[in-house]
């Protein structure tokens, strides 16, 4: 069946018999950015309603809980979905766009009350959403072609704290500076989460294994509630397990269920993702595209690995995004000895005048330092001495360049 608009042709596959279909949403999303949006991608005029718009309506009715910003990149802070752990695998409806093993795709219908997914703080979405339970992982200047300013951004999650029901809690990360003006004045009740232990919700005793997954002891307050293993790599993660943890316990469940639950969670695709070690090589994968995930990332990897010798392969994402932050990100990058920086990733954006891959180049400190296209790459590979680990950091289509290094490795 066929539905047409304008220049917009949508074909819809459906069963003969209509009773089969209970509902068909479609989704579009305005451009609030101007002309250097590629509005064909983003802005599908005639349809029927927003995204955000349809999940907060259908998000009011069952038991919500909404996590923001995305939670499964380090410091909570970038693109994706859902990666609260234990929590995820409660019968429920998990909202997502990244891949996750155990669901064989993004989603997940159960049969619970349960409405669990991600809020995302761009173009102010994430108010729409009114939940029970909302769960703050981090608050960083990210977005400023739609913010003004930190400032701007701060004053948006305490609007979206303030959604939150009477009778839920607002569950928020206490290493947040000055965490307690996006909950003040607010009626739900406010637990704290964090690395440090002037959280509610802390952890003790941290190791990691030789994958970069932690094993530690959950504390509420003095009270050690249970040890806790992950199965998906890096300090964030502990910060991710406690969010889903403090949620878990204010639903009352069993710490047995919660700990099994985070222990049989594998992740997400492309968060801080091991693919695997090839002739001492180690490889690994991340979707880190803003600063402070990207320096959370490399300092895991050093922390983990115990050494400098490491190559970092970064493709920037959007123009505007390197525009803005392109020092940072130089800073972050040069805090290991190897860096290829690539092209620019447009995704939305159309070009920026003057804004390319060599604003971070010619920032960067490295020993060793590179700028070139993903088809000079592997080229490039060939002529350096490769170190002990390599990752390759971006949101764009990096991730298509890992089996072809990993080939490349295994031919040395």
């Amino acid at each position: 069946k066929r539905l047409k608009s304008g220049d917009l042709e949508l074909s819809v596959d459906a069963p003969d018999d209509p009773a089969n279909v209970p509902r068909v949403m479609v989704f579009w999303r305005a451009n609030p950015l101007g002309s250097n949006v590629k509005g064909h991608e983003y802005f599908l005029k005639y349809l029927l309603g927003t995204e955000s718009s349809f999940l907060g309506e259908e998000a009011r009715q069952p038991e919500t809980i909404r996590t923001t910003p995305e939670p499964d990149s380090p410091e909570g802070v970038g693109g994706g979905k859902l990666d609260l752990m234990g929590t995820a695998w409660i019968d429920g409806y998990v909202d997502g766009q990244f891949a996750f093993s155990e669901l064989d795709g993004n989603l997940r219908v159960g049969k619970s009350d349960f409405f669990l997914s991600e809020a995302c703080e761009y173009t102010n979405s994430f108010l729409h959403f009114y939940p029970k339970y909302s769960i703050i992982l981090n608050i960083e200047a990210e977005h400023l072609d739609f913010f003004k300013d930190i400032q701007d951004i701060r004053h948006s999650f305490h609007q979206f704290a303030s959604n939150t029901r009477e009778d839920g809690a607002i569950i928020i990360n206490g290493d947040i500076p000055d965490y307690t003006e996006i909950t003040a004045g607010l009626k739900p009740q406010v637990i704290t989460f964090g690395l440090s232990d002037s959280c509610t919700f802390h952890p003790a005793d941290i190791t990691f294994d030789e994958k970069a997954c932690a094993s530690f002891t959950a504390m509420k307050g003095s009270e050690a509630l249970m040890k806790v293993t992950l199965h998906v790599p890096g300090m964030h993660n502990v910060s991710n397990a406690l969010a889903a943890i403090a949620l878990a316990d204010d639903l009352g469940l069993s710490t047995d269920t919660v700990a099994k639950g985070l222990s049989d969670f594998g992740g997400a695709d492309r968060r801080f993702q091991y693919k695997g070690c090839v002739d001492g090589v180690t490889i690994i994968d991340d979707y880190a595209h803003h600063p402070v995930e990207l320096d959370s990332s490399i300092r895991s990897i050093k922390e983990i690995y115990g050494s400098e010798d490491v190559l970092a392969i970064f493709q920037p994402h959007l123009y505007s995004r390197t525009a803005d932050f392109y020092k940072d990100f130089a800073q972050s990058l040069s805090h290991v000895d190897q860096v290829i920086v690539l092209d620019i990733y447009p995704a939305r954006e159309e070009p920026m005048p003057g804004v390319t891959s060599e604003l971070i180049y010619k920032e960067l400190t490295a020993p060793h330092r590179w700028l070139c296209t993903k088809e000079e790459l592997l080229p490039l590979l060939r002529q350096i001495e490769l170190p002990r680990v390599v990752v390759t950091v971006g949101a764009g289509d990096i991730d298509k360049l890992v089996l072809p290094i990993r080939d490349y490795l295994a031919t040395l």
